[in-house]
């Protein structure tokens, strides 16, 4: 077959493709809400101007997990050059989860309020403690150290030690007055007093320096780049020039893939058992409770705190401590840590606030006084293994999951998986109830398979105000030119 004859072949495969686009989507949503009675979609209508798309797993994951999000528009959809924005966060594994798609013809500020604000409405009401963007609301760092490549490229290049000192200083230094001394001491050791974007870039420390937000939650979380990383792996998923019913499909399967991902460290927590690396009771605990990403987190913390020494007590409740190997006569080099009975331990670095997580500075002190367990409120529940089940009300779990068939499925091999697991000898009895239960569950629940559930739902679905027509095509230069005659 000739190459004109593949291109028009080819060409017409994507005519038809594209034609009826619109109907194409609205049908395709219409099928995913029936296989997935939490889906929630919301659109800006006449020619289709956004449209915002929550599954039910989005909304059961930002019901435990939507505390700290990211959000950014990094990628284009060719076909229309839409750009397309994704709602991220962090699970328990410290996984980059998805949480919303949302698809905009601009980016004006009043389709980004229009967005955040149905956002929240389709998660409940609740809106994140938390929000990283590109925007001027809270500088990504990320964005900060690859301005500074850019913007400092010959320093970079005459200073082999200034990246070291300046990443260094960007991503461990917490204390406030510390970070501004050392600042200073950076830009005078480099010549750099009178650099511009350094000047800017102090000048806005508030909005990106981490001394000024460490004691505010992101979860571990001081970029944006888990959505840019997310866009980046949508591209292998969805082809060029792809029409937008064929972008929701390919969406639809990244998300599957992605939960598959998290299905397997769930699988590996609760199945393999890790060997205690110190033997203090503590450790111990925290293998119990916290997911295996998670303890190895709280493993390396517990290890860091080798380093420190408690220097004095102030009182029955506060300890400080230093570096040992820190300079005596630097104030910032003291750190203060304060019990709050058995309940809770807070240290001035702040490290807990901002990610939910002991110091090395509060395991030192709690180490000293022989604590056995993490204090109770020193827990963040988002992080143990158990945190999606015990954070979900009755009320969602009655309508995100008793209706949706994979969310079902999926906590019951979980429950099975937690049960053999167990030390603890199984009953007879329990045995036999428990396979008596899975036996009877093979035929179809007649309650279910009569209900008129999913039709109500989908029937709402699409009672709502539906676009007419996508959005005008972007169309940039044409087709190159037939080479043919000159190969």
């Amino acid at each position: 077959m000739r190459k004109e004859s593949m291109r028009s072949i080819c060409a017409k495969l994507a005519q038809e493709n594209m034609r009826d686009d619109i109907g194409k989507t609205l049908r395709l949503l219409d099928k995913m809400k029936e296989t997935d009675p939490g889906l929630e979609v919301r659109f800006q209508c006449g020619r289709l101007k956004t449209m915002l798309w929550c599954t039910g797993k989005n909304r059961l994951d930002y019901a435990t997990f939507g505390d700290a999000i990211t959000f950014d528009t990094p990628y284009r959809t060719n076909l229309y050059s839409l750009p397309f924005g994704l709602f991220m966060g962090f699970n328990n594994h410290f996984q980059s989860i998805v949480l919303g798609g949302l698809l905009l013809t601009s980016e004006k500020t009043s389709d980004f309020e229009w967005a955040f604000t149905n956002f929240v409405e389709i998660m409940g009401g609740k809106a994140p403690v938390t929000m990283l963007t590109g925007t001027k609301h809270r500088w990504c760092r990320w964005h900060v150290l690859k301005n500074a490549k850019d913007r400092l490229g010959k320093v970079y290049s005459k200073h082999k030690r200034f990246k070291h000192d300046f990443n260094k200083l960007i991503t461990d230094e917490t204390n406030i007055p510390a970070f501004e001394k050392k600042w200073c001491e950076l830009v005078k050791k480099y010549k750099l007093v009178k650099n511009k974007f350094l000047k800017r870039l102090f000048k806005h420390r508030e909005k990106w320096a981490k001394p000024y937000f460490i004691r505010i939650f992101c979860a571990g979380m001081t970029s944006t780049q888990r959505s840019e990383s997310a866009n980046h792996m949508l591209k292998r998923y969805i082809q060029r020039a792809a029409p937008m019913h064929l972008f929701v499909a390919k969406f639809n399967e990244f998300q599957s893939d992605s939960n598959d991902q998290e299905g397997k460290e769930g699988f590996v927590t609760n199945q393999v058992n890790r060997k205690m690396r110190t033997g203090l009771p503590i450790e111990d605990h925290a293998h119990t409770i916290y997911t295996r990403a998670m303890y190895e987190k709280f493993y390396n913390e517990l290890f860091e705190s080798g380093k420190y020494t408690i220097k004095s007590k102030i009182g029955q409740d506060e300890y400080v401590l230093t570096d040992a190997r820190a300079d005596m006569e630097d104030a910032a080099a003291y750190i203060h840590v304060r019990l709050q009975g058995t309940d809770r331990v807070t240290c001035e670095c702040g490290l807990f606030e901002h990610m939910g997580m002991l110091c090395r500075h509060a395991l030192k002190v709690l180490v000293h006084l022989d604590r056995q367990e993490i204090p109770p409120g020193n827990i963040l529940h988002r992080w143990t293994k158990d945190c999606v089940e015990r954070s979900l009300s009755e009320e969602s779990k009655s309508s995100l999951i008793v209706h949706n068939d994979k969310l079902r499925k999926k906590m019951l091999l979980d429950k099975v998986f937690e049960i053999a697991n167990r030390e603890a000898t199984l009953s007879e009895t329990a045995f036999h109830q428990a396979m008596d239960a899975i036996t009877g569950s093979s035929s179809p629940d007649p309650v279910l398979a009569n209900s008129d559930y999913p039709n109500i739902l989908t029937a709402t679905f699409t009672g709502q105000l539906q676009p007419t027509a996508c959005p005008p095509r972007t169309i940039l230069g044409g087709r190159p030119p037939n080479t043919g005659l000159k190969s």
